[in-house]
């Protein structure tokens, strides 16, 4: 294969790499040398770490082991700077970013994918500040967007399975809230057994997910019960948190309003792709649009949850909203999809382009970038 033959056809490595890394310029350290308050809580964890210290045994901490042990290697790629976190994190909604792109190619095609990946990218690093444990978790969520799709296609393989499992317990282990897509994939698969009488076969796949989460939780408590913090984890990161939840929630209507005016145009957008969603998978339309009922059911279902685990704790602060754009960008990339399908799709002159594409692209430009360019230029680097 040549050079030009590679990067036509793996286009979308080096154009999502050239947009994660324009976007998270304006966290970086170069504008934020200092780190705020929950970053100089896991920094300074992560360096106690690397000195010997054992989380929970020695340091007190209410977060899974994740986000401490991403802070310790980054520490081990740049000794005392926060550069080596960022770079991380930086690599972390790269590889996101690809599965962002893998799943809705395999829904949409090709641009509505594109298009939808961008479209949430710049807005999670528009409200993004470098080091939080939900700057992690999206990679986490579109990875289990990306399995879970495959694994109700007829590609499905036990891999795919115990994939889910395996990195649902990761987000779990990253913050105890961090389970959304998963609580999902369980419902929908509780439906199909229960309902759709597919006992058999999602008997299997509950099993084998099963065993993937176990691996993960199991190798992780072992590690904490040979060091002699396994009780001190469990009181800190499961006691305490329940402790410091319990009815505090704000009122989903409330956490609305606080979601629509942090990112603004945003949230009208992806509650126009909710309904869109629900009337397609109730009402009969276009058989020459296809849409994946399941995905359109677990559209539904995501973005209420996460708005709901954003307000868990009584506190609007912004970093929790950002578990929300997995399900916003669901929901935009079928109303991107929608548009694209709906209008003609003539040839422009001399052009491969086709009319429905361009403006496709002329909604996500116009309506969505331009209104916040002169925020992100300004405000956020210079915040």
């Amino acid at each position: 294969m040549t050079i030009i033959k590679f990067i036509k056809k793996y286009y979308y490595l080096f154009l999502f790499m050239f947009v994660v890394g324009f976007v998270s310029t304006g966290a970086s350290p170069y504008f934020h040398p200092a780190p705020h308050r929950d970053s100089g809580i896991f920094l300074y964890i992560g360096d106690r770490i690397l000195s010997g210290d054992v989380l929970y045994r020695d340091l007190w901490a209410h977060r899974g082991p994740v986000v401490f042990l991403i802070n310790s290697l980054g520490l081990l790629v740049a000794p005392g700077s926060v550069w080596g976190v960022w770079i991380i994190e930086t690599v972390i909604i790269y590889f996101a970013s690809i599965f962002s792109y893998k799943f809705f190619e395999k829904l949409y095609g090709k641009l509505p994918a594109v298009l939808t990946t961008i479209f949430w990218l710049f807005y999670f690093n528009l409200i993004r500040s470098s080091n939080f444990s939900e700057n992690y978790y999206v990679l986490i969520q579109f990875a289990l967007l990306y399995l879970f799709l495959k694994a109700e296609s007829a590609e499905s393989k036990k891999m795919h399975y115990f994939g889910i499992g395996a990195v649902a317990a990761i987000g779990f282990l990253t913050r105890m809230n961090m389970v959304g897509v998963a609580i999902v994939i369980i419902l929908i698969w509780l439906w199909q057994m229960v309902v759709k009488k597919q006992g058999k076969e999602y008997f299997q796949k509950f099993l084998i997910s099963g065993i993937g989460a176990f691996t993960v939780l199991g190798i992780t408590l072992i590690i904490l019960y040979s060091k002699g913090a396994f009780f001190e984890f469990i009181e800190q990161a499961f006691l305490f948190n329940f402790s410091y939840f319990g009815g505090k929630t704000i009122p989903f209507l409330s956490l609305m309003e606080h979601a629509n005016n942090t990112v603004e145009f945003v949230m009208p957008f992806a509650v126009t792709g909710w309904l869109l969603s629900i009337l397609w998978l109730f009402g009969k339309f276009s058989e020459n649009i296809k849409a994946n009922k399941m995905i359109l059911v677990f559209s539904i279902l995501y973005f209420p949850l996460e708005i709901y685990f954003a307000g868990l704790s009584g506190e609007k602060y912004t970093h929790y909203l950002m578990p929300l754009f997995a399900a916003i960008a669901l929901l935009s990339g079928f109303l991107f999809y929608l548009i694209q399908e709906f209008l003609p799709k003539t040839d422009i002159w001399k052009s491969k382009l086709k009319l429905n594409q361009l403006v496709v692209c002329i909604v996500l430009l116009g309506f969505v970038f331009f209104p916040r360019i002169d925020h992100y230029t300004y405000s956020k680097i210079a915040a």
